[in-house]
């Protein structure tokens, strides 16, 4: 079966439809889409190489370092709770994100509500259970 390429200009569209706000101003690399929905900034990466693939991220800035034993304490935790999700903490803070292999515009549509409810749920336990790790 063969995967019908879907362009950013899209993406963007099936995110406007969902009622996400697009952030049209950021300058980002390309193949990636910053938008918001309740109060969340997220991250659309696209790979061009690689159609179909789809992740979406809430990625979160830190203040200063958390202890290291922490953050393995908190990636640990989203992967034993989310099973979508992935955690992983980069130079500039931490990032939740899920990703998938989508087939269409339908696809990509509930995959895009699933993955918004369960990374904003992700988002809170974390700040909730972890206040000392991020």
């Amino acid at each position: 079966m063969s995967v019908k390429k879907i362009n950013l200009a899209m993406y963007k569209e099936y995110l406007r439809e969902a009622g996400c706000e697009v952030d049209e101003d950021f300058i980002s690399e390309p193949n990636h889409v910053w938008f918001s929905d309740e109060g969340l900034n997220y991250l659309l990466s696209i790979d061009s190489a690689d159609d179909g693939f789809v992740e979406i991220s809430i990625p979160y800035e830190l203040d200063g370092s958390p202890d290291i034993s922490k953050r393995y304490e908190v990636c640990n935790h989203i992967a034993r709770s989310y099973k979508l999700m992935k955690c992983f903490y980069t130079k500039d803070g931490f990032v939740i994100s899920a990703e998938a292999f989508i087939r269409s515009s339908a696809d990509f549509k509930s995959l895009l509500k699933y993955c918004m409810v369960s990374l904003h749920v992700a988002y809170n336990d974390v700040f909730e259970k972890f206040p000392d790790g991020v």
